[in-house]
């Protein structure tokens, strides 16, 4: 699990992930957070951006891929 706040705005945010794992394959939004989901090799990747304040909050969660 990775927390971090950034200034970025979410579309730069989403953009750096993009660049390194690709389209997600699956985007949601709920109650003011986006979660969007990468597949690579074995990993389930996880990530939650949501607004705090003036910044965001981005959680990275990586799983070992269930078989």
């Amino acid at each position: 699990v990775l927390n971090y706040f950034t200034l970025a705005t979410e579309d730069q945010i989403i953009e750096l992930y993009q660049q390194h794992y690709g389209e997600p394959i699956s985007q949601v939004r709920k109650r003011g957070r986006l979660t969007l989901t990468y597949q690579q090799e074995k990993q389930s990747i996880r990530m939650v951006i949501s607004q705090q304040n003036y910044k965001r909050q981005v959680d990275v969660i990586v799983e070992q891929a269930k078989k």
